[in-house]
C-alpha cells in the first residue's frame, strides 16, 4: 500500500505543464479513490446481509438525491433539451451505475476487500492515462514513472494475497 501511495504522489508531483487546474483535478481523483474505497468497504460488509442489487439501488438513489440538491444550489436545475443532450446521461447511467457498479458489488464476494481498496488507489493513474488518450494531454516521464510505481504497488499487494501473507480483512 505504501508503494502505491508513493506512486500516486510521484504521479501528482510530476506534471509536464503544472498549473493549479491540473492539481485540482488530481486532488479530486485522489479524493474519489478514498471515497470509493470507503464505499467498497461498507458495501462489502453489507453484502453479507443485503443483496448487492439492493445496496446499489439505495446508493444510487442516495447519490441522485445528493447530486440533485447540490446541483440546485450550485448551478440550478438543468433539464436536457433533446436526445443529443440526453443520450450521454443515459449512457453514463446505464453503463456506469447500473451495469458497472452492480457488477462490482456482485464481484466483491470473489475479490478480497483489502485488494479492492488498494485497486481504487489506481484511479489517479488511470485518469492520467485517459487524459493522455482522450484529451491528448502531455504526460511527463515522472508521471509515467509514478503510474508504473502505482501498478507495481498493486501487483505486490496482489502477490501477497496469492501467497497468503496478508492481514485479516477486518484489520483494514
Amino acid at each position: 500500500m505504501i508503494i502505491t501511495f508513493a506512486g500516486i504522489f510521484i504521479l501528482l508531483g510530476g506534471k509536464a505543464s503544472p498549473n493549479p487546474s491540473n492539481y485540482l483535478g488530481d486532488f479530486f481523483a485522489l479524493c474519489a479513490s478514498f471515497f470509493y474505497a470507503g464505499f467498497l468497504l461498507i458495501s462489502y460488509r453489507l453484502r453479507d446481509r443485503i443483496q448487492s442489487s439492493v445496496i446499489m439501488f439505495i446508493s444510487g438513489f442516495g447519490s441522485a438525491l445528493t447530486l440533485l440538491i447540490s446541483a440546485f444550489f450550485v448551478e440550478g436545475i438543468q433539464v436536457p433539451h433533446g436526445i443529443n443532450e440526453l443520450w450521454p446521461l443515459l449512457g453514463l447511467t446505464l453503463c456506469l451505475q447500473v451495469i458497472g457498479h452492480n457488477l462490482l458489488a456482485h464481484c466483491q464476494g470473489r475479490i478480497n476487500v483489502n485488494l479492492s481498496a488498494i485497486i481504487c488507489l489506481t484511479q489517479p493513474a488511470i485518469a492520467s492515462v485517459y487524459s493522455f488518450l482522450l484529451f491528448s494531454e502531455t504526460v511527463s516521464p515522472v508521471e509515467v514513472f509514478g503510474i508504473l510505481v502505482v501498478m507495481a504497488g498493486v501487483y505486490l499487494v496482489k502477490a501477497q494475497f496469492r501467497k497468503g501473507n496478508v492481514l485479516k480483512e477486518h484489520t483494514l
